[in-house]
């Protein structure tokens, strides 16, 4: 339901989006629940969104029966007793993208808990946003402002950049950088988050000291080296030496 933890450490919640696809009204990221609404429609604030343009947003979960392996029941709880849930906006909005306006199908009522489709509803004609800002590929700053994709990640982003190492999530950042082909035909170069570039990688390791650790990072992070060609881009600038850590 939610990207807010220290690892995978993802470049973007690109959820955040879809929330105010629809002008007057701001969807939750990740379900089909109004947020909030402008004046005018304030009435909309608390209900669910049920259908888009004719298409339902919604589905019935589906799992296996603790009765009987070959068929299946619909998924219930206590927070969800309809079994029911939303699918992932970028599926349930492609088809409005560059449409000027579109019917939208809302719960007659606010709903705390996620509702079934045959529930009662009002249908209210809503404008589309833009998606992109004119003649570019760019995203629309009236879908997310400047932060808004990157808000939802981890506080603080650090520990992201700290712990998605090895080529894992974190391709916002670098890790083999410095690279060169030695006399053996191998690659040689360095680790990012290396304190010296002596053209050995040093495997990473949170409590070997020659690699910055998450005191230095959160106190000096405006030293990290950008890379360009592959390469560190000030070559001389360099951590503080290393706070001791235990193991």
């Amino acid at each position: 339901m939610a990207i807010a933890n220290c690892c995978p450490g993802l470049e973007v919640d690109f959820r955040a989006v879809w929330r105010r696809l629809f002008v007057g009204i701001e969807l939750s990221e990740c379900e089909n629940y109004v947020v909030d609404a402008e004046e005018h429609l304030k009435h909309l604030k608390g209900r669910r969104l049920l259908r888009v343009d004719g298409k339902p947003v919604i589905v019935t979960l589906k799992g296996p029966s603790p009765a009987d392996a070959n068929a299946k029941v619909t998924v219930r709880s206590t927070r969800n007793p309809h079994g029911v849930w939303t699918m992932e906006w970028s599926n349930c909005f492609a088809h409005v993208i560059g449409k000027k306006e579109v019917e939208c199908e809302f719960t007659k009522r606010a709903e705390k808990m996620p509702q079934p489709l045959e529930t009662e509803s009002i249908k209210v004609w809503l404008q589309v946003r833009k998606f992109f800002e004119p003649d570019t590929a760019i995203i629309s700053e009236e879908l997310a402002e400047p932060g808004e994709l990157t808000q939802g990640l981890c506080s603080p982003w650090q520990n992201d950049l700290r712990e998605c190492s090895c080529f894992y999530w974190a391709s916002s950042r670098p890790d083999f950088v410095n690279t060169t082909i030695g006399p053996d035909g191998l690659t040689h170069g360095d680790y990012w988050f290396a304190h010296e570039r002596t053209g050995e990688y040093v495997p990473d390791d949170y409590a070997d000291t020659r690699l910055i650790g998450y005191d230095e990072l959160f106190e000096n992070w405006e030293l990290l080296q950008f890379q360009i060609g592959g390469k560190d881009s000030a070559p001389n600038l360099k951590f503080p030496p290393p706070h001791p850590r235990k193991r």
